[in-house]
């Protein structure tokens, strides 16, 4: 957005006409900054509703929002993230926004995660061993190796000679 400030000021040196070439790259700063207001404002309802519902409801509604947080947790450490099980909350949303198509594919969204998933160490340990109340569906199981470079290399080769095997 401050891209479209920048080339509003610029435009405005170059033309006489600044002064509205100026303007009207505010307003368009203004309508999208807007449009993200109205999002940032949906995903906060769709989280409340969210939250209500997982309050009101009885076991298995629980254990469903706490099975799509935590694979959405998972599937987010897949890029490199570590993320704690509040993160997950919004990127379980954040998908199912996706999903909805209320927020685009090409659009650039920002989750803010507010903790580290080293905080929650237990529970990322029982979701990757498999020992939620259901079924984890990114689960990356630990291997036990023992303190060896060489033990850690050959292992590392087994598991992407499988992954070429099965082209995950």
């Amino acid at each position: 957005m401050t891209d479209i400030l920048a080339e509003g000021v610029g435009k405005c040196m170059k033309d006489e006409t600044g002064p509205t070439k100026l303007q009207q790259a505010l307003e368009e700063m203004k309508r999208k900054l807007q449009s993200e207001r109205v999002k940032s404002e949906m995903l906060t309802q769709h989280f409340s509703t969210q939250g209500s519902q997982s309050r009101v409801a009885e076991g298995s509604s629980n254990e469903k929002l706490e099975q799509e947080l935590a694979d959405a947790a998972a599937l987010g450490d897949r890029t490199g993230m570590f993320n704690c099980p509040h993160t997950g909350v919004a990127l379980a949303v954040l998908i199912k926004l996706l999903k909805a198509g209320t927020i685009d594919k090409a659009e650039r969204v920002v989750v803010i995660s507010t903790a580290h998933g080293l905080k929650f160490a237990d529970f990322k340990v029982r979701y990757h061993e498999g020992t939620m109340e259901f079924p984890a569906q990114y689960t990356n199981r630990p291997i036990e190796l023992p303190p060896r470079v060489e033990a850690v290399k050959e292992a590392l080769a087994q598991s992407l000679q499988q992954r070429n095997k099965t082209g995950a």
